[in-house]
């Protein structure tokens, strides 16, 4: 008997040796530990026979396929978790079944699974904390968000704190307006490539954004009563918005229009304040000092009708050039004017002309000559001043005057007055440059945009200018014509030195002001050697020099050598002058002091 159930037994292990087991993965790739496993149980023999005594299975694994290192012995159990496995490697999995004797079936079908890595999740990082002003716009910024092992694909801003998030895409930064002040909750999540998330808060603090107060007025300055119309400009985030005028600057709203009006009955100098308020209560003050000039008492204005304001010429020509009959002329005077009005009939503390040689002058670029006045001054008195203009490429100028009580009036109130085309004479011309050219190498047409420039020389004849014998400050010219006026030089600054020291020669020597204002001839001094200096009358008493600058007339009016004297005469500008040295007992110098600057 024990034979007999020897060989049913061993046919029974043949039989268990043919079943068939399915092995199953929930998964086709595992990402870290555990990695789960699942399985039919076998229901019959090969020969097709119930199956009635499993006992339970064994699992296999391994990293080669087919050589198992590992087993697990997991009971009737048809499902397991396989745990502590390598990331990053692949593994190869079967089962096998045994009964209640222990005889244990064939291998199952293999499965195989790479196990990747744990997806770690990213890191949030919302920026902040923002701050900006409502109605302005703030960048909100996630970009110092990580992902340890992946990349982030997806950036989220709930810019209120409300749950919603209002925006959802892939950039790490966007720009974002809030409409009102307050402080913001943003709450902010990221996602990365295998869909992991997180979160971040940041705060927003958004301030109030205050109106701008501004105005302007027109008529801001003239004779009591004046009538001052407002411009309001002002602006706000927070509409509507409401005024409030204080039009003497004493405390008092005068006006709570827009756009007022304000008469100024008394003279005097005001200061005007407006201050704006917003719909939310905030307010801005706008203030505007010393804005408004009423006065009975001061005014400049122009007594000329001519072309060219506050100005004519002497010998009745058009104050637009110097043309007689068409010609250019040398010795044309121009007379320049202003009426001052000072209804308490005091004279003023001065009346000034400012005037330059320069297109885009500066403040410090005029140079102020003290006019003559003569009149009363109740109803108007006329200040004058007469000079020659030399042959520059502009003249702009201006008047000023201070009166009894130091109040200072210009005219024009602003800008400057453009004056007249003072052209050079056909033929030759005798020239000078007032600018500072320092050791620049100008050559005549540089200098004067003539191919026929020369020098005097004490010899008794010209040489011509060239770049290796250029021109210098203080030194006059004979040029021949070739453009009307001469170049501006704009580039070069004035001469700033208090005094100019010109070397004369024996006999005749051709001068010109360095400076780019008038100077008279009476304060020009002479210096004997090292030592002696005395002014230009007692050098010419002296014998050391004749009383007199000349210049010539021009071809058009006989090439004549016309002369001034002390007092009149005057070292104008752009011009050249002839001047005689009747001295050879020592080396004798011209001083020309810088005449007064603005």
């Amino acid at each position: 008997m024990l034979r007999g159930n020897y060989s049913i037994k061993r046919f029974f292990i043949g039989l268990l040796l043919f079943i068939s087991i399915m092995l199953y993965t929930s998964v086709l790739f595992a990402y870290g530990n555990p990695v789960k496993l699942s399985w039919l149980p076998p229901l019959t023999n090969f020969n097709g026979s119930p199956l009635t005594d499993i006992n339970g299975y064994k699992l296999y694994y391994g990293s080669i396929s087919r050589k198992y290192t590992q087993v697990i012995n997991v009971g009737k159990d048809t499902t397991y978790e396989v745990n502590n496995l390598t990331e990053g490697s692949t593994y190869y999995f079967t089962v096998t079944a045994y009964d209640t004797s222990g005889n244990e079936s064939v291998y199952s079908n293999e499965v195989s699974k790479l196990v990747l890595p744990l997806n770690k999740p990213p890191v949030a990082n919302a920026g902040g904390i923002y701050s900006n002003a409502e109605g302005q716009v703030i960048l909100l910024n996630g970009s110092g968000s990580v992902d340890p092992d992946g990349s982030i694909v997806r950036y989220e801003w709930d810019v209120n704190g409300d749950g919603i998030y209002d925006y959802s895409d892939a950039p790490a930064t966007r720009s974002h307006t809030y409409s009102r002040q307050g402080v913001y909750t943003i709450k902010f999540r990221v996602t990365d490539n295998l869909g992991a998330t997180s979160e971040a808060v940041a705060k927003a603090y958004i301030s109030d954004t205050l109106p701008t107060a501004s105005f302007t007025g027109s008529s801001v300055s003239g004779t009591a009563p004046l009538i001052v119309t407002f411009s309001n400009t002002s602006s706000g985030y927070d509409n509507p918005l409401t005024y409030a005028w204080d039009f003497d600057n004493n405390g008092t709203i005068d006006s709570t229009g827009k756009d007022p009006s304000y008469t100024y009955a008394t003279p005097g100098i005001y200061t005007v304040k407006l201050s704006t308020k917003d719909s939310d209560g905030s307010i801005n003050t706008f203030t505007r000092t010393n804005y408004i000039t009423a006065n009975y008492l001061y005014a400049l204005d122009c007594p000329d009708g001519g072309n060219i304001a506050c100005m004519r010429r002497t010998d009745g020509g058009s104050d637009s050039d110097n043309l007689v009959d068409g010609k250019p002329k040398a010795d044309v005077e121009y007379e320049f004017q202003i009426r001052i009005k000072d209804t308490s009939g005091r004279t003023p503390l001065y009346v000034k002309l400012y005037m330059t040689q320069r297109n885009n002058p500066t403040n410090d670029s005029f140079y102020s000559y003290t006019m003559s006045c003569s009149g009363s001054y109740n109803s108007g008195g006329l200040c004058t001043y007469i000079t020659k203009l030399g042959p520059a490429a502009v003249h702009k100028y201006y008047f000023s005057a201070q009166f009894f009580d130091g109040t200072i009036r210009r005219y024009p109130n602003t800008g400057y007055i453009t004056g007249p085309q003072v052209q050079l004479l056909n033929g030759y011309n005798t020239v000078g440059i007032p600018r500072n050219i320092g050791t620049n190498i100008l050559d005549g047409y540089t200098a004067f945009w003539s191919t026929s420039v020369y020098r005097w020389n004490v010899e008794g004849y010209y040489t011509a200018v060239t770049a290796t014998k250029p021109v210098r400050q203080g030194e006059g010219y004979k040029i021949q014509k070739q453009v009307n006026t001469l170049p501006e030089h704009a580039g070069y600054a004035d001469i700033l030195d208090a005094e100019t020291t010109i070397e004369l020669k024996p006999g005749w020597n051709i001068i010109s002001n360095p400076y780019s204002g008038n100077v008279d001839l009476s304060v020009v001094k002479v210096r004997k050697g090292t030592s002696t200096v005395v002014n230009w009358t007692e050098a010419a008493s002296n014998g050391w020099i004749e009383n007199a600058i000349s210049y010539r007339s021009g071809t058009d009016w006989g090439y004549v050598l016309l002369s001034e004297s002390p007092p009149k005469a005057k070292l104008v500008p752009w011009m050249g002058y002839w001047i005689y040295l009747n001295m050879k007992d020592a080396t004798y110098y011209l001083l020309i002091p810088r005449p007064q600057r603005n």
